[in-house]
């Protein structure tokens, strides 16, 4: 739980966003909406029954600062709310974003 919500904590650090100032959201929840034209159309979330797994596929997300890259894959969690089964499509596709990347900053499980 949570890691949507860190990977957009994340991003506004990196950006150094202060608390007064609107923040990018980069994977929309409950109460907000993606704020980073880039990622607009571009996400997995559920934004149904908030008592179900929300995350239903890994995406990356690329940032650039200066001379800095950040790569975040926010992921399906484990222990997800459809069981077992799901848990393990949820590793494989994990593991098929990874290999997808030669380095990344993080990876939110």
């Amino acid at each position: 739980a949570g890691k949507t919500t860190c990977v957009n904590a994340i991003i506004n650090h990196f950006y150094k966003i202060k608390f007064e100032q609107p923040k990018k959201v980069v994977v929309p929840m409950k109460g907000y909406e993606c704020t980073v034209k880039e990622y607009m159309n571009n996400h997995s979330e559920n934004q149904g029954d908030r008592a179900k797994s929300q995350t239903r596929s890994a995406m990356t997300y690329e940032f650039e600062n200066g001379n800095i890259v950040l790569r975040l894959i926010d992921t399906p969690g484990l222990c997800d709310t459809a069981g077992c089964i799901q848990d393990e499509e949820n590793i494989k596709e994990l593991v098929n974003e990874i290999k997808k990347h030669a380095y990344f900053s993080a990876v939110c499980i």
